[in-house]
This record gives structure tokens, sequence and C-alpha cells, in this order.
């Protein structure tokens, strides 16, 4: 079964879209990408600039951090006395990777230095009074800390007591009390940019003592900002930039064979391998068993790397599969759960024997599944778990308000660790479960992915993979775009993977196939296939096997199109000129009124293989042309999507109607009132209708759709629209000039192409033709007689799967009226003429 989530659109700014489209002459789907995540053209120039020159010059004074300037004098010091200094890092990659970048650089600047990485299971995290005790014993005189320490207050104090001096390098949140240590530590710190990883506070503090900065630092850094989940923003941007140049031609032996381990070349290495192939396979270590063995990787010569490479790659399939063990355990016990332990808006579960190394990753999982934050517990004395958050919901706060049932606890926003008594953790779940239900709304625990940009099929190329990899790299805070295939479907459907969990396909969307992969998705293979229309979350990339280079799709999600059955499902979609018996439809009278000639014919003179020059559309200002693209639909997609007022014109309703009625499905698009009018529509109704719509909420989205022949009545109307699309193009010069005096806010969209071209002429060829208009019409007159009223309507609208057009009826009439063939029967009525007609006549 397909899966409840839901999929959302940010508004953005329509101005920005036509600036980044216009300056950067770049695919429509980059423009909007740019334009919903706020980015100027400047900015997105910078973005996609590699330029490391432009790089360094954002990169900050470290003496802004903190302590820097007491922390560089007392280090210095103890390099020129030969003091012992320990640097205590942390079990994680990033504990790994600062440990490594700060012992290497002290020991070119000639430091008597060793590396201390504790154990999680023996040591516990952070600095720990016996350690502290050991390191001072061992004839340390000073301590630094990286990735830990800035909430070791007590420890810190002791360290002072021994006469063992603390410089801490932390980037984690402080407590309410600080160590009396010399802090070069984002916070507290005045730097302007806060949100580093403990490696790049390692590097930071490495440049201030004038130590090497170079590519084995670099790349280090990259490992770390990525590993540590930091946000890819403003300076961890330039230093994973640099740091992924440095690891494309790394000369350490144990990142060549950890990648090789993982079966990349290293010049392929971007951020996503970092996140997917090196950072687990470091973590895992510090899960589940030693760290000191990552940190002895990163610093193997050529003739132990391979071995120690190898054996990390173990230890990551032995954390995999103990991590699919208690997920599965945790995932039950949820199930076993009651309906009021299942409502509750924070999720605790807890199990013995469960390995606390990888709590953290099943916490993951189970928000993924569950919607909603989750704290995993390793049973224990004392019990340690790990929790995962949802946007909207602070978990840092959740825990602050049930600081008296832990011993110990830490974290922000997103994730967090405790250490708690286990005979408490039932008040904790209780605890939780109140402070959720006052917290946290509902609509927190919907799941509604967050999409960049409606992708047309016509886009689904390299060249939009190669725009979107000049504003890589991705992670944390910049995420790969996350792109919606409107209307589509998921064909060539089989089961990959050694379990067979992931789901290999072509995603067919407009006139492009594409090959797609979907990680865990096989399940979802008896409800896809070429019958089923979906909309999918892809993420295009290039696919690298062998040394060859293919365009694939990465789906994300995969929702249900569903068909509207009627077009009463969708308030405000009338039906004025699509169903044969529509109420405000203009009337046989009105029909015969117009074709006595008082409205002035449009159809005379027009030739569908000639069709009106587009010059005065061009050359009008706020016009953009996006002509032979064929972006038509998925444009209408992402102006709904951005909450504009939308008009869209096309050649014939009938035949339009069933391509954009699915647009106007609230929930697919936000639309908050859509009309659908035509030249069919009574005058009178259709004014009431626009009269309607065009006093909607300001800010929210208006789905109009209408026919050329129509269209001064809806710009007559009330309603200003931000934008018009024209699906198909103007057949006749009427209908080409009321286009060119629309309102010149209203941004014009040209975005027909050959097939829409024919559409159109085909349509205007269906109305000139008298024969195949009105022919019904005559032999009824000719075999029954004289026709009024619901007989005579059917006869005129036709009773074919569409109605004809009021210009294709009118023209008939007026042609056979003007050659004498019909006459008038009163105000109301048709008949055959009285003069006698001959069988060349007969239309």
């Amino acid at each position: 079964m397909l899966p409840p989530a839901s999929f959302s659109l940010d508004p953005c700014d329509l101005d920005l879209v036509d600036a980044l489209r216009r300056e950067l002459s770049c695919t429509e789907t980059l423009a909007w990408v740019l334009a919903r995540r706020g980015t100027t053209p400047e900015q997105a120039r910078a973005l996609m600039t590699d330029d490391p020159a432009a790089d360094d010059a954002q990169l900050h004074d470290p003496f802004l951090l903190g302590d820097m300037a007491a922390g560089v004098e007392r280090i210095r010091y103890a390099i020129e006395q030969r003091e012992p200094i320990v640097v205590h890092g942390d079990y994680d990659a990033d504990g790994v990777c600062s440990t490594t970048l700060l012992v290497e650089g002290l020991e070119q600047l000639g430091a008597d230095v060793r590396a201390f990485l504790p154990d999680r299971f023996t040591n516990g995290y952070g600095l720990q009074i016996e350690q502290v005790e050991r390191f001072r014993n061992d004839g340390a005189g000073l301590l630094i800390a990286v990735d830990c320490g800035i909430t070791a207050v007590e420890a810190v104090a002791h360290s002072n007591d021994l006469g063992l001096d603390v410089v801490i390098c932390d980037h984690h949140m402080p407590g309410e009390v600080l160590p009396a240590a010399i802090l070069c530590s984002t916070r507290p710190s005045d730097y302007p940019f806060p949100d580093l990883c403990a490696t790049a506070v390692a590097g930071k503090l490495l440049v201030a003592l004038g130590g090497p900065s170079g590519p084995a630092q670099h790349e280090l850094e990259a490992i770390a900002t990525v590993a540590d989940c930091m946000p890819l923003v403003g300076e961890n941007r330039v230093l994973v930039r640099r740091g992924l140049r440095a690891l494309r031609s790394t000369t350490r032996p144990g990142l060549r064979a950890l990648a090789e381990q993982c079966g990349i070349r290293t010049p392929d290495i971007d951020a996503e391998t970092i996140a997917f192939k090196l950072a687990p396979r470091i973590n895992a270590v510090g899960r589940i068993s030693q760290s000191e063995r990552a940190y002895e990787l990163l610093r193997a010569d050529e003739r132990l790397a391979p071995r120690l490479a190898a054996d990390v790659d173990a230890t990551n399939e032995q954390r995999r599969a103990i991590e699919r063990e208690i997920a599965d355990a945790a995932i039950a016990q949820v199930e076993s759960w009651g309906a009021r332990e299942r409502a509750a808006r924070i999720y605790v579960v807890h199990g013995t024997d469960w390995h606390e190394g990888v709590v953290g990753i099943v916490a993951s999982r189970l928000v993924e599944r569950y919607s909603r934050p989750v704290i995993v517990v390793a049973d224990g004395d004392p019990a340690r778990g790990s929790g995962r958050s949802v946007d909207g919901v602070d978990l840092h706060a959740a825990l602050r308000a049930c600081d008296d049932l832990l011993l110990r606890w830490g974290g922000h926003s997103q994730a967090g660790g405790i250490t708690i008594d286990p005979t408490r953790i039932g008040e904790l779940r209780d605890r939780l479960a109140t402070w959720g239900s006052e917290h946290i709304d509902d609509s927190l625990l919907v799941p509604r992915d967050r999409i960049d940009a409606v992708v047309p099929g016509a886009e689904l190329r390299f060249e939009l993979v190669q725009e979107l990899e000049r504003l890589a790299p991705y992670g944390t805070g910049w995420e790969r775009p996350r792109l919606l295939a409107v209307n589509a479907t998921v064909e060539e459907l089989k089961a990959v993977g050694g379990d067979g969990t992931h789901l290999k396909c072509v995603v067919a969307a407009g006139e492009s196939r594409v090959p797609g992969i979907g990680f865990g998705m096989a399940l979802l293979m008896s409800d896809l296939g070429p019958g089923r229309r979906v909309d999918v979350a892809v993420r295009p990339s290039v696919n690298r096997f062998r040394g060859v280079e293919s365009l694939q799709v990465q789906l994300d999600r995969v929702y249900p199109v569903e068909d509207v059955p009627g077009s009463e499902l969708i308030d405000g979609w009338c039906a004025a000129g699509c169903a044969h018996a529509a109420a405000d439809r203009i009337t046989a009278e009105q029909l015969l009124l117009s074709a006595s000639g008082l409205v002035t014919p449009e159809l005379a003179d027009t030739n569908p293989d000639s069709p009106p020059a587009l010059e005065p559309l061009l050359a009008r200002a706020g016009t953009v042309d996006l002509r032979h693209r064929g972006i038509g639909l998925e444009l209408v997609a992402q102006l709904l999507a951005a909450r504009a007022r939308v008009l869209v014109v096309v050649a014939d309703v009938p035949r339009r109607r069933d391509d954009l009625r699915t647009f106007a499905m609230p929930e697919r698009f936000g639309v908050a009132s859509a009309l659908v009018v035509s030249e069919r529509s009574s005058p009178l109704m259709l004014r009431a209708a626009l009269h309607r719509v065009g006093y909607t909420t300001p800010g929210t989205s208006l789905f109009v759709v209408a026919d050329h022949a129509s269209l001064d009545h809806v710009l007559d109307g009330p309603s200003r629209f931000d934008a018009i699309v024209v699906l198909d193009p103007p057949a006749t010069v009427g209908a080409r000039d009321r286009l060119a005096g629309a309102p010149l806010e209203s941004r014009l969209h040209l975005t027909f192409g050959a097939r829409e071209e024919r559409f159109a002429a085909d349509a205007l060829r269906a109305a000139l033709d008298v024969r195949a208009t009105l022919a019904d019409t005559y032999r009824h007159l000719r075999d029954v007689g004289p026709a009024t009223g619901d007989t005579l309507e059917t006869l005129l609208w036709g009773d074919g799967e569409h109605p004809r057009s009021t210009g294709a009826i009118v023209h008939g009439l007026q042609t056979l009226l003007g050659r004498g063939l019909l006459e008038l029967d009163g105000a109301a009525g048709l008949r055959l003429a009285e003069a006698p007609v001959t069988a060349s006549a007969t239309p």
C-alpha cells in the first residue's frame, strides 16, 4: 500500500524565480529550487563557483573563538617546556578525527603529545575523574579535550586540584555552570559561526598556533563536519568543499584503504559518500568496539592500512546486524502497546541486551516509522539511551523538563543522550508523554515531505543533474534537492539487493523514461505499474558503475494521484461546457441571437494553417517565453504550489479538463479556490462565478482554467492573476490580442510546443467545418421539422464525448443563415428556409 505521507512545497517569490532564470540561464527546475530556498542570483553564483580563494576568504579569525588567545599561549608554553600533553577525544567520527588532526598538528610543532580515545563501555562519555587522575599520574601537564568537556565541571575542577591544566575544544551546548578551563569552544563565544564540529574547532586551534593547515587537516574536517550532521551552510560549506578537494587526491593510506573497502574511487568522493560510506564505518568502531582502531586506521601506513580498513568494515557489518535486531525488537514493543500508549506524542522503548552503541541509530529508524520523537534505552545499571526528534519538536527542552529523573543528559533540539536509573524508565515515559501532550501539536506528527520543485519530465536530463551537482556539497541544512515528478508512472519493477528489499524501476514522466532506485521500496511493487498514475519524489543523480556514467533518480516517496470521478468533488470546479446538461451553459436562444449578426464572428478570415504572428505577445513586458520545452503542466503545478493566483488558457476546455482537474485538488497543491470556464458558459453565470472566486483569501492559490474565447470575461472580472499560463497557442488574431492586452502585473508564460500548436489548429479546423458541426441539425430540420427548446440545444451542442464550442456553432449557423439554407423560427427556434434547397447545398 502506498504510504500516507504527503508532500508540501513552500511559497516562494515569483520575481526571484524570474531573476534566477534570467541571470543564470538555467533550467526552470533549478530556478525554482533556488528561489524556494531563498537564494539570490549573487548567492547562487557563489554556491556554483568552485573557487578556493573565494572559499578561504569566508573563513573567520580563529582568535574570535572563545579563549583562543589564552589557549594558544598555554599550549605554546607546554611545547617550549616539553610538557607532556594529552589530547582526550570522543568515540565517534568527529571525536576520532579531531583527535587525529590535533595530535598530528602538535607533533609537527614539536609537542610531546599522545592521544586518548575513551571506550564507550569501560570509560563512558566525556572527561571522567578517574581518567584525569591517570593522566596526571602518568606525568601529563596539559589536557586538551576535543569534542567533549564543556559540561565536565567536576572532572575539570578535580584536574585543577591536581595541577593539570585543561583546554576545552568542544562544540556541544554548555550547562548552566561552565568548567574552570580555557574554553576554545563554540559556546560560549563571540565567534560569528558557532555551528562548527569539534574537528573544525581543533583545526582553528592549530591555525592559531601557527601549525600546519593543508590537505591532511582539511580532509578530516570535511569527514567530521558531514559525519556529525553539521549544517552545510556558511563556513561549514567552505570547510567541506576544500576538504573534498583534499579527499579526492588523499595520500592518507588509511582513507585510501577504507574507500577501496567501500568500493569507491577516491576521485568520486563527495559529501554523500562520506555520510553513507566512510562515516558510518568510522562511527561503527566507537559504537560497538574501541575507537582507537579508527584512530589507528587514520594514522596507518601503507602496510597496516588494508588490514585495519578490512577490520573496520567488518565491524560496520556487525553493527548493522545488531541494529536490525534491536530495531525489530523495538518495533515489536511499540506494536504491542495499547491505544493509550500508542497515542503518546513521544515514545520511550527499552530492552535488555540492547547494545547502547546503536540505540541512536535505532531511534532514527523509529522516528521515520512513527513520525514522532523516540528515545531508545539500553537497560543496564545505569541504563543509557539516545533520542531523535522530528522537525518542530525540541527534544532538548523535553529532556530538560525531566532533569530530576536523569542521572546525566545532554544534546540539542533534534538529538539527545541520557543516563537513567532503570527503575525510573516508566516515570520518564509518563513524564515525556505529558510534556508531549502540552507542547507538541498533532500537525507536527504528520509526515510531510518538503519538495523543492516540480520537475518536468523533459528536464530529467544530464543537464539538470550537472546544474544540481554545482550546488554540492549536500548534507544537513543543505539537502540534495527533492523534486516532484507529477502524473508519472513507475514501471519495469524489480526487487534487488541482497535481501530483495530495494526497488529497481523506470520512472516515466512526460516523454522521459529514467532508471530509478527506491531503497527499501520493494514492498510497493504490487501498488505500482504502468496503469497507476502517481506523483514521485525523486533526487536525480549520476550512477557511476565500472567507469560508465548514467542518469538515475533515487525514489524518496511515491504518492497516489487519485482520479476525480466528478467535478462536484472539487469545490468551485464548475461544469460549464464540460457536461452536456450543464445548467450554466449558453442557451439555444443566445446562440441564435449571436448567429443573427449581433456578435461579430471571430472565426471569419481565419486559417488553421496560418496561425497569427506572436510578436505582440513576445514584445509584451512580463512575457516569459518557455515554448517547446514540454513543461506546461508542471509549470502550473509549480505556480499553484507557490500560492500564486494562476490563469491557465487552453484551446478547448472540455478536452483539457481531464489533464488539469487533479491539479485543483486542495490536498495536492494547496489550491484554495478553483474554477473552469469556457465560451460555452452563460455570461450571467460566468460573472457570478468569477465574482465568487475573485475575493478568495490573499496569499492563497487561485486556479482558473479558461479558453481563449472567454478570456475577456475572466480578465475583466475581479480576480487578479500573478501568472497566466498559455498551454495552447491562440488560433485567431482576436485571441492573441486579448492575451497581449492582459494586465502587465500578470506574468504571461508561453509554454506550448509543436503538439499544442497542432491541437489548437485541429480545434480551429473543427470549428470551421460547418458540415461536421451542423449536419445532424440540418438533417433533423429537413426530416422532422423546426426545432426549439431542449431539442434544439441537443442538436446544436451535439451528443459526442465533448460538446461543440460556441464559436463552432455560431460560425456554422452564420454560414448557413447567410447562404439562405436556414432561417429563424421566432426568437428561440430554427427551421429550414422556405426556398428549395438542392442536394449539393446540403451541409
